[in-house]
């Protein structure tokens, strides 16, 4: 399975619940553009938030807030390594420098991760068939994510991480295309 490709207005809206409390958000395609020479889609949510996935791979790179670097991973944080199979795994060492309202701090996260098997996950958007992916912290071997990305919504449909402050869980409730 290949990297999909995004367009301008596509949306999906998901369901979140972690210690902190629950909601739902909008992640809605803007637009594409080229950082430092590497072609990006940049993802809104709200009015003000933005976020820069790599269209090579879907990477995560970093997150602004009213144009302002909030989050930023180096090197870009891999979700997924293309194409997506069965059995696929990669490692990565990212630094996370993360500075919230003139609260900086920086966290190296060592990961291993693998594509572990297909599911067929039943979510509010719909019933999806779905590549599971397990992540693991390299020092620990604890589970940190696990993601069910469906391809026929180009995108995770259930996520489950664990942060220092809890687990958090995410689901797809819709999916529109442009």
């Amino acid at each position: 399975m290949l990297v999909p490709s995004w367009k301008p207005g596509d949306q999906w809206t998901f369901w979140w619940e972690n210690p902190r409390g629950s909601g739902t958000f909008v992640w809605s395609v803007d637009r594409e553009q080229l950082v430092d020479g590497t072609e990006y889609y940049v993802i809104k949510s709200g009015a003000t938030r933005e976020f820069y996935y790599q269209k090579a791979d879907l990477a995560w790179r970093m997150e602004t807030v009213n144009g302002t670097v909030e989050s930023k991973a180096n090197p870009a944080q891999l979700r997924y390594v293309w194409p997506l199979t069965v059995g696929g795994a990669w490692e990565q060492t990212v630094i996370v420098m993360t500075d919230r309202q003139g609260n900086s701090s920086t966290e190296t996260r060592a990961r291993t991760c693998q594509v572990t098997g297909e599911e067929t996950v039943t979510v509010a958007a719909g019933i999806y068939r779905t590549i599971k992916t397990v992540c693991r912290d390299k020092a620990t071997n604890e589970v940190v994510s696990q993601m069910w990305y469906a391809p026929e919504a180009k995108h995770w449909v259930k996520e489950w991480s664990r942060f220092p402050w809890g687990v958090q869980e995410r689901e797809l409730m819709a999916v529109k295309f442009r």
